[in-house]
């Protein structure tokens, strides 16, 4: 009688136990079915930010761009009182940044396929070579030959 006792004692005990550790698996399992929704939704919310980010830039980028090509315009028309020989380096350099202007465009029309891990390295040097053309310009402008 006594070990029929301790049987259903120790089986009483087992499925208790069970019990009590489904029901806190349970828990868990809700605590991260909750946190799985929550990271979908941050996920969504971050990729309709970043392909905000990613045409607000690319519209930036090709309005400078543009801007270049202008200014480039106006410098290749100003050379018009070079000599021959200030005219032709005049003339390359200006060449030069238009081709500079011109890899910066296709860059930006291929950055769509950037993955979204690279795309801040690709901002920055981006960045970095408009502000750098953006200077090369001016100097030009300056006719610092």
């Amino acid at each position: 009688m006594k070990t029929l006792l301790v049987g259903i004692g120790t089986f009483v005990m087992v499925v208790t136990t069970h019990f009590s550790a489904f029901s806190q698996e349970d828990k868990k399992s809700a605590q991260a079915r909750k946190e799985l929704a929550e990271a979908k939704k941050n996920l969504t919310k971050a990729k309709i930010d970043s392909a905000a980010d990613f045409e607000q830039f690319k519209l930036e980028a090709e309005n400078k761009i543009e801007e270049n090509k202008k200014k480039i315009t106006e410098l290749r028309l100003a050379d018009a009182d070079l000599s021959m020989d200030l005219k032709k380096k005049y003339d390359k350099k200006i060449t030069a940044l238009q081709e500079k202007n011109n890899k910066l465009q296709n860059q930006i029309d291929e950055s769509a396929d950037t993955k979204t891990s690279k795309w801040t390295e690709f901002k920055k040097e981006f960045n970095q070579d408009m502000n750098e053309l953006t200077d090369a310009i001016k100097n030009v402008g300056r006719r610092n030959h």
